[in-house]
């Protein structure tokens, strides 16, 4: 009886451990992996990566490679490069070439391991955390000798490929209000050629997939979004479009359970899209990285004028005159009341007073001056000669008057 109650306890113990072996069994790497990629992209403020099969493909194919021939390269053993590998397995190209790079990682453990070490890493970090990609394909393989796993990242654009998520790439939710997550041209940001689409700069989102109707916004890294009503997958259409005009469209769908929806506001409909703008727009905001270089609009042939400007302080009025072509210096007036320089062809004219200098007019002798002038000398000169006669008509000294 006792062995029967040990058998017993020990066989609920085992399937009591069954549930949760077969959970940690159904955890797939990749899948732990991806989770990890984009939960890093999102905490830095940018979009997620696509999982693409047919870089998944390409990605695979090195891991086999590396695990079967036990090295850690980036060229293969039949000395392909990573984008040999993609173009092998089917991914497009720009008119340059495919838009694609590749990180790896071998040894033992789980997927933490290639993570942890690429983020250590300032170039794989960098990759990670890039704006020029928008999709990723992971490959994995384990040599059976010593146990190492050798892991593949690849990542890509395709021409006239942006892909959208819906809260972040969940597959379902409760909530007719979603967000909708938009990614964009970070690589070839002009275009390539007229039918591949550049930087957008405004976007138009719809349910289902006719988005003639819907308004013309603005692109931003995010729009929320709702959902018609009713249970069951909801498809979502974004049209992309660029400064030249052109156009691409990105879907994604989620499925609604239940939920109601909070009204959002967004720009009413319009039959017609909005005028193609005519100057850049600014580039996405991409916390953390460098965004793309953008062009300036061309200088106008014809100067602006700039108006005159005024400086005030306490106690006076700085006036600035301008004229073309460069600025005159700043003329500053007495009181704050005073009406601006005048302007002449040497500059400005200040209109504080001069200081009064010392009046030199009683030096001047005109035509009409010098008669009486010479009169006067002569009477001076009679009475000095009449003073001169008296002091020696005197007594002298020593003499007394009789």
């Amino acid at each position: 009886m006792h062995r029967v109650r040990l058998v017993g306890g020990m066989l609920a113990l085992l399937l009591g451990l069954l549930p949760w072996g077969m959970g940690r069994a159904q955890q797939d790497p990749i899948v732990q992996l991806l989770s990890s990629v984009n939960g890093a992209r999102l905490a830095a403020g940018l979009g997620p990566y696509a999982l693409n099969s047919t870089l998944g493909t390409s990605a695979q194919r090195h891991s086999n490679d590396m695990a079967a021939n036990d090295f850690i390269d980036h060229a293969g053993s039949d000395g392909s490069t990573a984008k040999d590998r993609m173009a092998a397995a089917g991914y497009p190209a720009y008119s340059g070439g495919i838009l694609g790079t590749e990180l790896i990682y071998g040894g033992v453990g789980g997927p933490e391991k290639p993570f942890e070490w690429w983020m250590n890493s300032s170039v794989h970090h960098d990759l990670i955390l890039s704006t020029r990609y928008r999709e990723i394909g992971i490959g994995m393989a384990t040599r059976a000798e010593n146990g190492r796993t050798y892991w593949t990242l690849h990542l890509g654009g395709r021409p006239n490929v942006l892909p959208i998520f819906l809260n972040h790439g969940a597959s379902h939710t409760d909530s007719q209000n979603v967000a909708v997550t938009l990614s964009n041209e970070g690589a070839m940001v002009y275009g390539d050629g007229s039918e591949v689409i550049g930087l957008a700069s405004e976007v138009r989102v719809a349910n289902g997939a006719d988005v003639s109707g819907a308004a013309w916004q603005p692109w931003s890294a995010q729009v929320p979004w709702v959902l018609p009503a009713g249970e069951g997958p909801k498809l979502v259409t974004v049209e992309f479009r660029d400064l030249a005009g052109r156009t691409t469209l990105g879907q994604a769908t989620i499925v609604l359970s239940g939920g109601s929806a909070v009204p959002v506001a967004t720009a009413p409909p319009t039959a017609e899209p909005s005028p193609v703008p005519t100057a850049p727009p600014p580039p996405p905001n991409y916390p953390g990285t460098s965004n793309p270089i953008l062009p300036t609009a061309a200088p106008s042939s014809t100067p602006t004028v700039e108006p005159p400007t005024s400086v005030v302080s306490a106690t006076h009025t700085r006036q600035v005159a301008v004229a073309s072509p460069s600025p005159l210096p700043v003329v500053a007036s007495a009181t704050a009341s005073q009406t601006p320089p005048l302007l002449t062809d040497g500059g400005p004219v200040s209109q504080t007073p001069a200081r009064a200098e010392p009046s030199l007019r009683w030096l001047y002798l005109g035509p009409d001056s010098v008669l009486p002038l010479v009169c006067g000398l002569q009477g001076v000169a009679t009475l000095l000669g009449f003073a001169a006669v008296a002091r020696r008509m005197g007594p002298r000294k020593g003499e007394e008057c009789q």
